[in-house]
């Protein structure tokens, strides 16, 4: 995978998330109206829609699940994440340790109630802290 087009994979990913949580929040009733509402989902399906079937398909399907394993199961990831740090492992080439991080740091941003656990899980293994942003 190009530099480029990873960049532009994060920065879609990123997107993707935030108009899952602007769905959510709109659902939830945050007086968003349905056609802002359906644009949203509309914009999100797209995205996904471009990168699972496009040639990265396997990068953007590995971001999406290393991001539901960080939101579902944060305690697996970062013992997964330590074991990767310390063991280098042939099968988990640099995009794909970049997309676990990222996809940490998106879990963290928009779930902040484990991002106290996952800090202090990865910083006392040695890995420094979670980064905040996309």
């Amino acid at each position: 995978m190009q530099r480029e087009h990873e960049e532009a994979m994060r920065d879609d990913f990123a997107r993707l998330i935030d108009l899952e949580v602007s769905v959510t929040a709109a659902i939830a009733g945050n007086g968003t109206s349905e056609q802002q509402l359906y644009a949203w989902g509309d914009q999100r399906d797209e995205l996904d829609r471009s990168w699972s079937n496009g040639p990265h398909r396997d990068q953007w399907k590995f971001l999406d699940r290393a991001y539901e394993q960080w939101r579902t199961d944060p305690t697996s990831m970062i013992e997964r994440y330590a074991d990767l740090a310390h063991n280098p492992n042939t099968e988990v080439d640099e995009v794909r340790r970049r997309s676990i991080a990222q996809a940490a740091a998106i879990a963290a941003r928009i779930h902040p109630h484990a991002l106290t656990a996952m800090e202090h899980a990865v910083t006392d293994r040695g890995h420094g802290p979670i980064e905040r942003s996309r």
